[in-house]
């Protein structure tokens, strides 16, 4: 082989090779290279350079060039071999060759270098840059611990590159995964003015952050604070003497509250920054990706979340709401897949709530597929030196208002919001760690808006929530339950549906006035549709449901609040069960407070409600026993549907541990109207359906009457589908006052159920006198339940009122009551229905532990009814057309007994007696034998329709109670003969009715029939007879009225006849002036006296003065004086000495004429 020039192959520079293969390297080439093939192409490329000459001269070497790279590859170390000691002769060739070729070795370390330099570029330098960033940024950074991962800088785009970003300080934490700062620098500079609108303009900034999360776990200053003002030690690591500044400021006064006046006075408003500021940067867009906003602490069992996926971001200025101020900051957000939610607390140690519903990492309160957000402050501006008002657009002038502060949120679809007692208790936990309370008068926010040359005030921030679509809104609370001997918690709901339009408003004042500040939450629902968990879904819709919260706190941390709720409703339909009873029970259980009362945390407050519906339906099932039918929902209901309904009550907790709370409920509704539907599978329906579509009705001047009117809202009680209209009242006012001794909650037993003096007396009886008073524990401890007695515990009392104050019309079906009754028949050839017509119907009641009270009055009553139209009398006779009956009044007054007796604490008490008194007037009236027909009639229909016992249900206990309690086959009392007998069974019974007396006419053309019996004491002719007949009735017969003659005699039937007949005697001889019509009063009277019991006598005796017996004075000495000395019984010697006595008070001259006769009567006896 012949020689060849150094440093050039087939005239190929070598140096020229070099350069041509380093730059056909990229960084991505030699990024691979750097970590998969560096080692055998370094080794490849020095092979290729060694042997390149002859690789070039070809055939004329003797070596082709392709045998020459095949050798190559061949021969040398392939990809990952290790060295062998067949393969080390070929590195010592390498090492000559590049010994004695230099140019050799530059090319390799050339490429080494350049390698290295392509690592470190790609994988150290933004590391090296963002340590040293970090070190320098730490000189100026005092608070916290600032580390950035890695940085680069690209000045060409404009570009800041960073990762792994984490700040850390004792209140918060920003941890940024990486993210690009993108500066426009090549837009142009653009001077505008300053309230300008920059929202069109091009952002020169541009931000994107990948997995931020912003956690903020404490507030150390604040807390720090309140240890200065509590004179406590301060136990924060980091706080001492780190307060800033404005803290100290802050601290001056004592309580943390800055003098407003003082500090605006201080500020000025330079706004060239702002100028300049915002001409350079007009726009800045952020982007957010998996972003995380955390606010919590290890000591609180709840953390709260806000979570999106992606979110986009944009900050800018608008022209202010008000020309007074500058300008208007806006930041306008669009959030994919936004999300809150209230996750537990990594190393919680306290006592778990569990939640009643966990999705994902905990409890969602709120979710949504997309969330628009627009957050808005004014930049105020300077007071004027005169007011200035501002235009409307109806040409009115106002005061200007002032700087606007607020956000606005808009929910499109997929959003979905979750609370309930659960999330509240932690929502409360959270705003006490954070915002807690120092227990300091609120100073007073002094106004300077009308100071010419002050900063103008931001009075409020208000927050709106808007809903685009679509969404649910879920009230989740828990049950305490036992299932398989374990206590768990059940889930309870209470779902809605909302549509597009509903709002959240909240107003959030920002100053304090002398009576302290009003925070106002209101909004609005569209289109509700709410359903409950029971089996029975049904539970409210609304077209519009409207709430409206003013909450007013003083000043004074523990002084009285205030809490207004309204809720407007329209066109709303509500279906109430007896299980909704339990359901809301549990609901407001689980909400209230589980912490016993603590005076020294005690905060009154009065809750205000006002709940009004415009166009309601109140609906409830009506099934025997209560029945559901959940499946086909083949239930019968009762209604109330009108046009208003209005409740107000309040709740006042005013009094720490209060005996008594006293609660008013007035409820009023207008056009009321009460209607029934029973399914189709009742056998009645068709019937009340018929009565309800052809009856006749009149009115009380016998005029055709029509129907109630169909014109009206309705939406479920729809007449078309099967509703019948029962009672129409106008206008009805309840008014409920329920006073009721509360109960506290306690805690674990024994210790929670001793009161505080008592525990006192427990903790200092050791150091007393040895001779001391049983200790409450022991005297708790020794009560056993059987010893309890409820009648010493005070009993809650509960007042109702109805007032039903305008003409109103009822329609009985069954037992429906009305004021207007309408009895009605099915065709329009039978006669009108029969009408009664009252003036006032008064029930009063009154519960007690031990009986029951309860009376009905009924002013007088008057039934018109008339013939058939096809019935012809002569034209003397017209009158008889129309019949009436009139009872003068009704009373029925009623008393049950109860005994708890033989009773557990947690079984009811039981009913033993039930006495009725039936105090009935005067019944008159005149009637014609079709008119009586009619009224029989209808009579029979309403009867019919009361029992209607093929329809009714069957009881869903198959057995019945005795008097003990338990069920008949399990009473130890029952035997194989017969059952322990039920209460029912063993109640003592008793039905007393009196009747005034009764004039009845029965007429027809040229006929009457009268029924009388009060009247016959007034007759010339048969009126003594007819008294000496009255005591027929109570004697004793050998001969009739006797149990061998078939007769039925009743207990107590004396007693009876006489408390039906003694008060109307009474009554007569009170009214009348006829001489004889007295006597004959007297005589029947004095006919029923010898078959009477004193008992039963002296209930009727009244202690009265002597006046009355002036005129028998001569009578009643004469038989009183021989009775004094009645020796067989003493008893009727003591009574006449009484009534002798009783003649003592009469005037003087009346008795002195009788002294004579008194004296002998006294001298014969001694």
């Amino acid at each position: 082989m012949e020689a060849r020039p150094v440093g050039a192959v087939g005239g190929v520079s070598l140096s020229n090779l070099r350069t041509q293969q380093i730059i056909s390297l990229s960084a991505a080439s030699m990024e691979k290279w750097a970590y998969q093939r560096a080692y055998p192409c370094i080794i490849r490329f020095i092979l290729m350079a060694t042997y390149l000459p002859d690789m070039m001269i070809g055939e004329e070497g003797g070596v082709g060039g392709g045998e020459v790279l095949e050798d190559i590859f061949l021969d040398t170390p392939i990809e990952g071999a290790p060295l062998t000691a067949g393969n080390s002769s070929f590195i010592n060739d390498v090492i000559k060759d590049v010994q004695n070729d230099p140019d050799l070795g530059y090319l390799v370390l050339s490429l080494l270098i350049a390698f290295s330099w392509s690592i470190y570029i790609i994988l150290f330098n933004a590391r090296v840059q963002g340590t040293i960033l970090t070190t320098i940024l730490r000189r100026f950074v005092k608070s916290g611990d600032l580390t950035i991962g890695s940085f680069s800088l690209s000045v060409l785009s404009g570009k800041i590159m960073f990762r792994n970003v984490i700040y850390v300080t004792e209140d918060y934490s920003l941890r940024i995964v990486d993210g690009i700062l993108k500066f426009r620098y090549w837009l142009p500079y653009v001077k505008r003015d300053l309230s300008d609108d920059m929202s069109h303009c091009d952002h020169r900034v541009w931000v994107e952050l990948n997995g931020p999360e912003l956690h903020i776990y404490n507030r150390s200053n604040l807390y720090a604070r309140l240890e200065k003002t509590f004179g406590l030690e301060s136990q924060l690591l980091g706080t001492i003497g780190k307060i800033g500044k404005g803290d100290k400021d802050k601290d001056k006064d004592g309580d943390g509250d800055v003098d407003v006046e003082e500090t605006a006075g201080q500020q000025v408003r330079d706004m060239s920054f702002w100028q300049d500021w915002r001409d350079l940067i007009p726009v800045i867009k952020v982007d957010l990706n998996m972003a995380r906003f955390v606010f919590g602490n290890r000591l609180v069992p709840s953390t709260l979340l806000l979570i999106t996926d992606k979110a986009e971001c944009t900050y800018t200025t608008k022209p202010a709401a008000c020309s007074l101020d500058y300008f208007m900051q806006v930041v306008t957000a669009k959030a994919e897949n936004f999300r809150v939610i209230l996750a537990p607390s990594p190393k919680y140690t306290g006592v778990l709530d569990e939640p009643p519903r966990f999705m994902g990492e905990g409890f969602v309160v709120m979710s949504s597929s997309i969330v628009h957000l627009y957050y808005y402050m004014d930049e105020p501006g300077l007071v004027p030196q005169h007011p200035q008002t501002m235009p409307l657009p109806n040409g009115d002038e106002v005061t200007a208002p002032t700087p606007v502060w607020g956000l606005d949120i808009q929910c499109e679809k997929g959003t979905n919001l979750s609370y309930g007692p659960w999330a509240d208790r932690q929502r409360e936990q959270l705003f006490l760690f954070f915002f807690p309370q120092d227990y300091q008068t609120m100073k007073v926010f002094i106004f300077i808006a009308s100071v010419p040359g002050e900063i103008r005030q931001v009075q409020q921030f208000d927050v709106r929530l808007n809903i685009l679509a679509e969404a649910t809104v879920d009230i989740l609370f828990s049950k305490l339950i036992m299932r398989d001997g374990k206590q768990e918690n059940q889930t309870n709901a209470v779902h809605m549906n909302v549509q597009r339009g509903s709002y959240f408003e909240m107003t959030l004042p920002w100053t304090v006035s002398d009576d302290g500040y009003v925070t106002k939450i209101n909004g609005q629902f569209l289109h509700v549709d709410a359903s409950s968990s029971l089996n029975y879904r049904n539970l409210l819709e609304a077209e519009t449901l409207d709430y409206r919260v003013n909450v007013h706190y003083p000043r004074v941390w523990n002084h009285h609040q205030t809490w207004d709720l309204e809720f407007n409703g329209c066109k709303a339909t509500y279906h109430f069960l007896y299980a909704h009873k339990e359901f809301f029970q549990d609901m407001i259980e689980d909400w209230s407070s589980r912490v016993p009362p603590d005076l020294l945390h005690f905060v009154p407050y009065s809750w205000n409600f006002i709940i009004r519906m415009q166009e309601f339906e109140l609906i409830t099932l009506a099934n025997g026993y209560n029945w559901v039918d959940c499946e086909h929902q083949a239930n019968a209901h009762i209604a109330f549907c009108g046009e208003l309904f209005d409740l107000r009550f309040t709740l006042p907790f005013t009094d720490f541990l209060p005996e008594t709370v006293l609660l008013k409920f007035i409820i009023v509704g207008e056009n009321v109207d009460l209607s029934l539907f029973l399914p189709p599978t009742n056998t009645s329906s068709n019937i009340i359906t018929a009565l309800s579509r052809n009856a006749r009705l009149i009115e009380k001047e016998d005029r055709p009457k029509h129907s109630f009117s169909s014109e009206k809202w309705r939406k479920f009680c729809k007449l078309s589908s099967g509703w019948v209209d029962c009672w129409h009242v106008p206008e009805l006012q309840l008014s409920i006052s329920y006073t009721y001794h509360p109960v506290p909650p306690v805690g674990p037993s024994p210790q929670a159920n001793v009161s505080t003096p008592e525990k006192e007396e427990l903790l200092l009886s050791p150091i007393r006198a040895p001779h001391r008073k049983k200790s409450p524990m022991e005297i708790i401890k020794n009560l056993t339940p059987e010893q309890f007695d409820p009648t010493s515990v005070t009993a809650d009392c509960i007042n109702v009122d109805l007032r039903i104050t305008k003409p109103s019309e009822i329609k009985l079906y069954g037992s429906v009551l009305r004021m207007f009754i309408n009895l009605k028949d099915c065709t329009e050839q039978y006669p009108p229905c029969p009408t009664v017509a009252l003036d006032r119907l008064i029930f009063e009641m009154n519960k007690r532990y031990s009986e029951t009270q309860l009376q009905v009055v009924v002013s007088p009553l008057i039934l018109t009814t008339s013939d058939d139209p096809n019935h012809q009398r002569p034209s003397a006779h017209q009158h008889l057309h129309t019949g009436f009956l009139m009872l003068s009044g009704l009373q029925m007054r009623g008393d049950a007994m109860f005994s708890a007796e033989e009773r557990s604490l947690d079984e009811e008490t039981l009913e033993y007696a039930w006495l009725v008194e039936l105090t009935v007037g005067t019944l008159s009236g005149k009637l014609t034998t079709p008119q009586l027909q009619n009224i029989i009639t209808a009579l029979e229909a309403f009867v019919f329709t009361v029992e209607d016992a093929e329809n009714s249900l069957r009881h869903p206990r198959p057995y019945l109670y005795c008097y003990h309690g338990t069920p008949q086959p399990q009473c130890p009392q029952t035997t194989s003969e017969h059952f322990c007998p039920t209460t029912d069974t063993i109640k003592y019974k008793m039905v007393r009715a009196s009747l005034d007396g009764i004039s009845l006419n029965l007429v027809e053309s040229g006929t009457i029939l009268c029924f009388q019996l009060q009247e016959l004491l007034s007759d010339p002719l048969i009126g003594m007879e007819a008294a000496h007949n009255f005591g027929t009735i109570v004697k004793d017969h050998n001969y009739a009225l006797t149990s061998h003659t078939h007769a039925n005699i009743r207990l107590l039937h004396k007693q009876r006849f006489f408390e039906s007949v003694v008060g109307p005697l009474v009554e007569l001889f009170s009214t009348t002036n006829d001489i004889k019509t007295k006597s004959c009063v007297l005589v029947a009277i004095a006919s029923l006296l010898p078959w009477l019991t004193h008992i039963v006598l002296n209930a009727h005796i009244q202690k009265q003065n002597a006046s009355p017996a002036e005129r028998h004075t001569s009578t009643l000495i004469s038989f009183l004086m021989p009775l004094t000395t009645y020796h067989p019984l003493q008893t009727v010697g003591v009574k006449a000495l009484e009534c002798l006595a009783a003649l003592v008070t009469l005037p003087v001259s009346v008795i002195l004429p009788y002294r004579n006769e008194v004296s002998f009567f006294t001298a014969e006896e001694v």
